[in-house]
């Protein structure tokens, strides 16, 4: 039998498009359809069960709460006097997320442990708070207690017990600053002039500086008061040097006036150092004061 080519051909057309749309919907489904699997996460880390008892033993207080800087205990007691286990040593210490590492307290266990770093029981966890800090905030530590030893014929490998304490931060406070108290300041006080009182009660006053330059001048004026309060008059005669014999001494004299002044001018011959003034009145002579003579 003749069998049509052209017949085969057209007849084999539908067939072949069927099989090209059936790759292409398997394509799509093993790619394009598929979906993208979520990253598993971890689970997050359980909260250690904290308190209860444990082969006759559990911490007092379970949870210590307690202000950062302070130092606290707890205390690991028989409640229940069952007698198995005689000895206790910290395991881990876990600190909260703001401080994971525990690195801002301080734990120890008492009485003191042996080379394996067990202790007797009954025995105390001291925990000391060595943050002083702000923001505030309260920081969780997990303290893992390992109980062990034996009594009788009951033997113990070993138990847990977990303890809790708070440590509560606040912000510090800023001490309030002493007030600086300024000292009063002192009156400049206006030197008291000199004043001598004579035998007869007349009364000299020395008015001038106390100090002079040597090979200058120092210039002074004396005035007396008679006993009876009124100007004296008379003569009045004054010397600059001790004593006034020496040659290098200066003198001057004259009468009082109508105030019973007299004004003093003395060339200073005098080397540096502290000398001595002098006057003359009634016949007799008095010292008045020290004069300060600078180089």
């Amino acid at each position: 039998m003749k069998t049509n080519r052209a017949t085969d051909k057209k007849n084999l057309i539908p067939l072949y498009s069927s099989v090209i749309i059936l790759f292409i919907v398997t394509l799509a489904c093993g790619t394009g359809g598929q979906q993208t699997q979520p990253t598993p996460t971890s689970p997050p880390t359980p909260t250690p069960k904290v308190g209860g008892i444990v082969w006759g033993w559990e911490c007092q207080p379970a949870t210590l709460d307690m202000l950062h800087g302070e130092t606290g205990e707890i205390h690991l007691v028989d409640v229940q006097n069952l007698g198995k286990v005689t000895g206790f040593k910290i395991g881990t210490v876990a600190g909260s997320a703001a401080d994971a590492d525990a690195s801002e307290v301080e734990v120890s266990q008492s009485p003191d442990p042996n080379t394996d770093g067990w202790s007797a029981l009954p025995g105390t966890i001291k925990i000391t708070s060595n943050a002083v800090d702000g923001p505030p905030r309260i920081v969780s530590y997990y303290i893992n207690i390992i109980l062990g030893g034996s009594s009788g014929t009951d033997q113990i490998t070993g138990g847990n017990i977990w303890c809790q304490v708070n440590v509560e931060h606040i912000v510090p406070s800023t001490p309030t600053p002493t007030p600086t108290i300024s000292p009063t300041p002192t009156a400049t006080l206006t030197p008291v002039p000199p004043v001598i009182i004579t035998k007869d009660g007349s009364r000299i006053v020395y008015t001038g500086p106390l100090q002079a330059q040597t090979n200058g001048t120092l210039e002074g004026t004396f005035q007396v008061t008679g006993p009876d309060g009124q100007p004296a008059r008379g003569t009045l005669s004054a010397t600059l040097g001790d004593p006034p014999s020496d040659p290098r001494a200066s003198h001057c004299s004259g009468e009082l006036d109508a105030d019973g002044k007299h004004i003093v001018t003395f060339n200073v011959n005098w080397p540096a150092g502290v000398t001595k003034l002098y006057v003359s009145y009634g016949g007799e002579v008095y010292e008045v004061t020290e004069i300060m003579i600078n180089p």
